[in-house]
């Protein structure tokens, strides 16, 4: 029987390690390089991966079932009372999208929405979009700020962990007249 000393076995893992880490690294850049020729020129997304943005490459089991709807994205509208942050909050509309960068792409045939709600695939998405909202920012808070007010987001869910995905950014309600 040869003995290996332990330092060069524990090498041979590290080295081991190393190239499978440098291997995924390339099948993710070329998976989102692939994404970016798929957007169009004029895409939102298309410049936020071009410029280097990306996902948080955490896979989510609701992503495989996005995939297997066949929807790409997700615009959930979430309102919420703002009272030293958002409490209260309340899913308002899901929109889905059989692409990320056309809103012409909505899916909107009743059948395929009541399926995707038979699944509960729609619940775990409102569920997702409410635990992001919670993270989101003001662009405008309002001045003088009544309190409390009401408030809502967009959260956008995509089907690939590797896509940049914008924090959802709050805006103030205000009454329709008339």
């Amino acid at each position: 029987m040869v003995r290996v000393p332990l330092f060069f076995l524990l090498l041979a893992l590290a080295t081991s390690a190393h190239t499978q880490q440098a291997s995924s690294a390339v099948d993710r850049q070329r998976h989102v390089d692939d994404i970016i020729r798929s957007l169009p020129p004029d895409s939102v997304l298309r410049g936020a991966m071009e410029r280097g943005g990306h996902g948080d490459g955490v896979h989510r089991a609701w992503m495989d079932e996005m995939k297997q709807q066949g929807i790409r994205r997700v615009l959930i509208e979430v309102s919420f009372v703002w009272e030293h942050g958002p409490k209260k909050m309340d899913v308002k509309r899901v929109k889905y999208f059989a692409g990320y960068a056309n809103e012409n792409d909505e899916l909107t045939d009743i059948k395929r929405l009541e399926a995707i709600r038979a699944i509960g695939l729609e619940q775990r998405l409102k569920e997702e979009a409410i635990r992001r909202a919670v993270g989101g920012y003001w662009v405008d808070l309002p001045r003088p700020r009544p309190k409390p007010f009401l408030a809502g987001t967009w959260v956008e869910l995509l089907d690939d962990e590797w896509l940049v995905v914008t924090p959802p950014r709050f805006w103030v309600y205000t009454p329709k007249e008339g």
